[in-house]
């Protein structure tokens, strides 16, 4: 599973995204200042997982990463948009579904939008990627 977790974060820099290691089965930055630590040098992330080889993956979203996530925790409320066709992530209360960062925009991460269990991780926040592992040792898994 170790390699399993530097071959994946080796691989999401290929899409252009900025990782960084988090704790095993945790979310917690194993970085000193988290996300504003994610790179997307190969040989940085092999350092780190070289250090820390059972590293949960975190990416940084926004406009660094070119990506939007949305943290959907239980059902998806009717009265949103619809959902596009997107890689979605299943986690442990629901679901990530990874769009593509607007050009021209900036959008901040928020929680609770309008009161439901959706938040929109963007600038100044990241989220757990797959494979990583939650702490009660389920996994975060692409979906879609």
């Amino acid at each position: 599973m170790e390699k399993e977790f530097l071959k994946a974060a080796l691989g999401y820099l290929e899409h252009g995204f900025y990782v960084f290691p988090l704790k095993p089965k945790s979310k917690t930055p194993l970085t000193p200042n988290g996300f504003n630590d994610a790179s997307n040098d190969p040989e940085v992330i092999k350092a780190w997982w070289k250090k820390h080889p059972d590293a949960n993956i975190g990416i940084a979203t926004g406009a660094i990463s070119d990506l939007i996530v949305i943290d959907v925790d239980g059902e998806y409320p009717d009265t949103f948009p619809p959902i596009p066709k997107t890689a979605t992530v299943k986690t442990k209360k629901g679901y990530h579904l990874y769009l593509k960062y607007p050009k021209g925009h900036i959008i901040k991460s928020r929680a609770k939008i309008d009161g439901h269990d959706v938040d929109v991780r963007a600038n100044g926040g990241y989220i757990v990627a797959p494979p990583s592992l939650h702490p009660d040792g389920g996994c975060y898994e692409f979906i879609d």
